[in-house]
């Protein structure tokens, strides 16, 4: 189950796990809120996608009441061996359906709480209840970071003996430092970058969670703090926030220095053109951004927040910095920039160490053990 029917973190991973389950095993099914690019996909690769209209994103009684009961009367309609929910609204709305029709097993994937390091006390404990009542209606959590584990079982929120940690992963054919080598040129002529200026990548959707708005300021601070660089940010994403940055950028007279690319079906092209991606978000699971440009050897600053570091080795495979601190942020890219060296030794061990933990094959491999035992 996923709400939203874009194409983000989650539902990359949730097509990656779909393309190493074994289809003579499992009949798959996802239900979303509304068609849409995943939706598309999905059914591109033989997947039942059934749609449930009432699933909002915000808090709304009347239309999450309608959504239980649309969800129930799938659920009962279907009759699924298994149910693998994922976020936390759908989470706890589908554990309720499913476990009020008698689905038999029924795990859920924590991809990051609704709560998080900014969210106020009233928002963390309202949350940790609701996530504590709904892991009594399912078989096993999995969670992307250890992090958020061992925060959820010292909490009472999830016990360790129901929960797991795994790894999102990537396609290690694809996201490789071969691959990156073969795609740069060619991906840096099409965006319009010039041989000798360095890129700065952003990879992600433009809302409050990645804090798109510090990217302006982060590069009008990295020009004036190192200004032997020509730096060019590419920005592949969409979503509310892409006119307030281009405004902003246009104000900072840096919009020629601005590669809007939208949405990609192929950022492995954007990571390739980049010499370092940039990653500000407020609050993460476990960012697929981050991970796939580590298999490719391209070494990432990023918040220091959960999720991003664990990741990220800070000095070893890229560089942590303090939230909304755009100062800070400049000075890592500035440091990494002006050094090849640096940036290939940070891209090297990043890539060393990605292709050890990050193979999308393993991921697939621990969920369908889940499966398997649960079912058995």
């Amino acid at each position: 189950m996923h709400l939203v029917p874009i194409m983000s973190g989650p539902q990359h991973s949730t097509i990656e796990l779909f393309k190493l389950l074994p289809r003579d095993r499992y009949e798959l099914h996802v239900v979303m809120s509304g068609p849409g690019e995943f939706q598309e996909e999905l059914e591109r690769r033989g997947v039942t996608v059934h749609f449930c209209p009432s699933l909002t994103r915000g808090i709304s009684l009347l239309p999450d009441l309608r959504a239980l009961r649309e969800l129930v009367n799938l659920f009962r309609t279907e009759r699924f061996d298994l149910v693998h929910t994922h976020s936390s609204k759908t989470g706890i709305l589908g554990r309720v359906a499913a476990r009020s029709t008698g689905v038999p097993v029924i795990v859920h994937h924590v991809r990051g709480f609704a709560f998080h390091e900014f969210s106020g006390a009233g928002t963390r404990i309202g949350y940790s209840v609701l996530e504590a009542v709904a892991t009594r209606l399912c078989d096993r959590v999995i969670f992307v970071n250890d992090e958020e584990r061992e925060w959820a079982a010292r909490n009472g929120v999830v016990p360790r003996s129901r929960s797991c940690t795994i790894y999102n992963g990537a396609d290690l054919s694809v996201f490789c430092p071969e691959e990156r080598a073969r795609l740069r040129g060619p991906a840096r002529e099409e965006f319009g970058i010039g041989a000798d200026q360095l890129v700065v990548g952003f990879i992600g959707r433009l809302w409050e969670q990645k804090n798109p708005q510090v990217l302006v300021p982060t590069l009008v601070e990295l020009i004036a703090r190192f200004p032997q660089l020509d730096p060019v940010l590419l920005i592949a994403g969409d979503g509310a926030m892409r006119d307030d940055l281009v405004a902003a950028a246009r104000a900072a007279g840096v919009e020629e220095r601005l590669r809007l690319l939208g949405w990609r079906n192929d950022v492995v092209r954007a990571m390739s053109a980049s010499d370092v991606i940039y990653l500000p978000s407020l609050w993460e699971g476990l960012p697929r951004t981050l991970i796939e440009a580590s298999c490719l050897g391209v070494p990432g600053v990023a918040s220091d927040v959960k999720g991003n570091r664990e990741v990220i080795v800070d000095a070893k495979t890229g560089r942590l910095v303090a939230p909304r601190d755009v100062v800070a942020a400049a000075s890592a890219l500035g440091e990494l920039l002006v050094s090849c060296e640096l940036l290939s030794q940070m891209g090297d061990a990043a890539a060393e160490r990605a292709h050890r933990i990050y193979d999308a094959r393993e991921t697939a491999r621990k969920v369908e053990e889940i499966y398997a035992d649960l079912l058995a």
